[in-house]
């Protein structure tokens, strides 16, 4: 496939080669030694931010951390969910790079090949047109919180000095290091560049990543609508209307077209359980790790309220702006998901819209076979046997963190 064109697909392109994640998957970019270089320095960048985390972690291990409290801990917990769910991304992409460079392929406006389907590009560019202004603004906000996590640290350190060789310099996430407070202190803006480094790669692996997957179910979504439209115009159409004193012709062009239209379908099936292979690890393990990420940033968000603290707004801030992210992160997936399923079962009411009953026996074989196989196709994304990945589920699971953050309140309450 040759490098493909803004203007020449269904996602938002130009955002993916901005944060250079389309050419990871060219299979003709640059070599160094016979290995794709940006596959090369993203597997150095993966190793690297894992040893830091691997460091960060040793805290716990050491006695050069007198406490931690509760919301600090909560954080580090979240922080290390996040990194953990960015590793995976990255590394089931990078694994299957050859499949996901195919599924852009998915995305083109020329996908469909058939007479009918081509009509129809317009639904393309409609569906282009929303992924591209919905992308944009998750990733320009998802940078925004970032900014003002690694703002927060420096307004606090200006602000609220260091009491005793013991404490600390506020950080970007709230970490701890398996170091003195004093070498911690004196060696701070190492640390800190550190932690804008590892911002920078849930950045370009999770954010990006997500965008780069909701750009493809609405490309699928798209294609899905276009083939259900070129099903429904079969045989009411102007152009077969004029047709209908020469019975014989109109039967056949509409078999034709009706071909036609299968083969593309299937195209479509066929990208599709290749996109579900590739990408039902990442969704399954991102509905668990947000339903537990939801839970931690509301309790520390009850706890830092309740907390007499001083300059707690600033916590405050960083704990709600990350919270809207990983709603938003989670309604997104379960959304689009629940879109796609609809619009999948949707063809076979497209098929049946059609003007079939003044075509013949042949025809209706034909479609009596397709709408057959369709209803036997049941390819779901499942976060567990009986429950798929639809907007049901982000209701159950917001209502089960809610609940939790509740129990979890109420027994704190009766201990105190």
């Amino acid at each position: 496939m040759k490098w493909l064109q803004d203007h020449e697909v269904a996602i938002n392109l130009a955002l993916f080669k901005r944060y250079q994640f389309y050419h990871i998957f060219d299979p003709n970019g640059s070599k160094l030694l016979s290995y794709d270089t940006y596959k090369l320095t993203n597997v150095m960048f993966i190793v690297a931010v894992t040893t830091y985390n691997i460091f960060s972690a040793m805290c716990f291990f050491t006695d050069t951390v007198n406490s931690i409290d509760s919301v600090d801990l909560l954080l580090m917990i979240f922080i290390y969910s996040i990194i953990v769910i960015s590793l995976l991304k990255i590394t089931v992409l990078l694994y299957n790079a050859d499949q996901i460079w195919e599924l852009f392929d998915l995305a083109r406006l020329d996908f469909l090949t058939s007479k009918r389907c081509r009509k129809n590009i317009g639904i393309l560019i409609k569906y282009r047109d929303t992924s591209i202004t919905i992308t944009n603004l998750y990733q320009n906000y998802s940078t925004i919180v970032f900014i003002i996590w690694m703002v927060v640290p420096l307004i606090l350190n200006t602000f609220v000095l260091v009491e005793g060789p013991n404490q600390r310099y506020h950080n970007i996430f709230n970490m701890q290091y398996p170091v003195s407070a004093s070498i911690y202190n004196r060696y701070y803006y190492l640390f800190y560049l550190m932690e804008i480094a590892m911002g920078i790669f849930v950045l370009n692996y999770s954010m990006i990543i997500d965008n780069f997957l909701i750009s493809l179910c609405w490309a699928i979504i798209a294609q899905y609508e276009v083939i259900t439209t070129a099903f429904e115009n079969i045989g009411n159409d102007c152009e077969l209307e004029n047709l209908q004193n020469r019975r014989e012709n109109k039967s056949f062009e509409a078999y034709e077209d009706l071909k036609s239209i299968i083969m593309d379908q299937e195209k479509v099936y066929i990208k599709l359980k290749s996109f579900y292979h590739v990408v039902w690890i990442i969704v399954i393990f991102l509905i668990i790790i947000d339903s537990v990420l939801l839970i931690i940033l509301t309790y520390s968000f009850v706890m830092i309220c309740s907390s007499a603290e001083s300059f707690s707004i600033f916590n405050i801030l960083k704990i709600s702006t990350a919270f809207f992210v990983f709603v938003i992160q989670l309604y997104l997936y379960c959304y689009l998901f629940d879109v796609l399923n609809d619009k999948k079962e949707s063809v076979n009411f497209g098929i049946y819209s059609c003007d079939w009953t003044k075509m013949d026996i042949k025809f209706k074989k034909l479609l009596l076979l397709t709408m057959k196989l369709n209803n036997a196709d049941k390819l779901k994304i499942k976060a567990t046997p009986n429950k798929i990945v639809n907007l049901q589920l982000f209701s159950s699971v917001m209502t089960t963190t809610f609940n939790i953050v509740t129990v979890m309140l109420k027994t704190m309450k009766g201990k105190n």
